[in-house]
């Protein structure tokens, strides 16, 4: 099944927004909004990037992790939605991408800045343990706004 980052972030975008949705919808998004807010450990469980953003964004974010290191997710106050793709589907590339994007376009405060930072580089170890490389994205995954 072929689907268009575009339409998978237009979507959280207006899920985020309330708006190009009917009333019913709007009023479900707020729910899913507010049940992430309250419960963000149910979307992915303990040390995830999901769950440990969502905690930090208190309700003013949803991110979930897709299959094959799709990232969905939407800024609730400034009604922005993204979603990315890493084509081999590497999970601490598909990680620090999004860290890298929230950074630049969601304003975070303090703590919020932590949990993303937290997540912005990985190291790579080889099989004793070394330090052999570091993920991170590149400059091109920050956005102005």
């Amino acid at each position: 099944w072929a689907s268009p980052l575009s339409g998978f972030a237009a979507g959280f975008a207006r899920m985020a927004a309330g708006q190009g949705v009917n009333t019913e919808l709007a009023h479900a998004s707020e729910e899913i909004f507010s049940a992430i807010g309250h419960n963000p450990f149910l979307i992915r469980g303990t040390g995830t990037l999901d769950t440990d953003v969502s905690t930090a964004f208190e309700g003013r974010l949803i991110i979930k992790l897709g299959a094959e290191g799709v990232y969905c997710g939407a800024l609730r106050d400034s009604k922005l939605g993204f979603a990315l793709k890493i084509d081999d589907g590497n999970l601490p590339a598909a990680e620090a991408t999004v860290a890298k994007l929230l950074l630049s376009i969601a304003a975070p405060n303090a703590k919020q800045r932590d949990a993303l930072v937290a997540y912005a580089e990985k190291p790579v170890k080889n099989w004793r343990n070394i330090h052999v490389a570091t993920i991170k994205a590149t400059d091109e995954a920050a956005l102005s706004l």
